[in-house]
């Protein structure tokens, strides 16, 4: 599905592979400054390798940039504004990402898919859909970004920190409910961060960044 071959950037990322099957789900974890954040601008075309190929769902994009990526790659940010209008309201914000991800008129099953997964998180946001975004918490906008980028048919889901600003309460929330989301989606996800209390807990596998290498860290069965 992800396919990364002999990625370098600079001094950050040296002859870096990485392949995450279809539907699997990967944690990266490492200390600031290792390359994550490089590693994700690579994938999702925000920056371009010095050497070496970005294959996504078959097709080399290494030279694609990021506007024409975004029908395969949905992305998650740490900074919780990005992606939605904060003049808008819940619904409106999701219905917005349906259609921006090139998806049809959004239609009365579709919302009540985005209310079931707003439910998960725990938080009441589907009873809420009314609601303008400028009065939702920061934990609450990150659980509707995360809804908002699994709303349409993408290839690949990329996750940045999105828990560096919450606290540890919020933080176990967001990653249960993202932890079950795509596994009931069988979604292809690629997270990264630099909190280390996840690397035996969410997904399917988890690599460690360091020297510019991901090497795969052992998970107890």
């Amino acid at each position: 599905m992800l396919k990364l071959s002999k990625i370098c950037v600079r001094d950050t990322l040296k002859f870096l592979d990485l392949s995450v099957a279809a539907g699997e789900r990967v944690l990266v974890v490492g200390g600031n400054g290792t390359g994550k954040s490089t590693l994700f601008g690579v994938i999702s075309g925000r920056a371009t390798p010095e050497h070496g190929n970005v294959i996504v769902d078959g097709h080399d994009v290494t030279m694609i940039p990021a506007c024409r990526r975004t029908h395969a790659i949905s992305s998650v940010l740490q900074d919780m504004k990005a992606g939605m209008i904060e003049e808008m309201t819940i619904m409106e914000n999701m219905k917005l990402a349906y259609m921006r991800a090139g998806g049809s008129k959004v239609s009365k099953a579709d919302i009540d898919t985005f209310k079931s997964k707003l439910s998960i998180f725990g938080m009441n946001l589907e009873s809420r859909s009314h609601e303008y975004v400028r009065n939702l918490s920061g934990g609450e906008r990150q659980a509707l970004s995360i809804v908002m980028a699994t709303s349409a048919n993408y290839k690949l889901l990329l996750l940045d920190e999105v828990t560096s600003a919450l606290s540890q309460r919020v933080s176990d929330l967001v990653m249960h409910s993202i932890d079950e989301i795509t596994s009931m989606e069988k979604t292809t996800c690629l997270m990264i961060t630099h909190d280390t209390r996840y690397m035996y807990s969410f997904g399917d596998r988890t690599l460690e960044m360091k020297d510019s290498v991901l090497r795969e860290v052992p998970r107890s069965t």
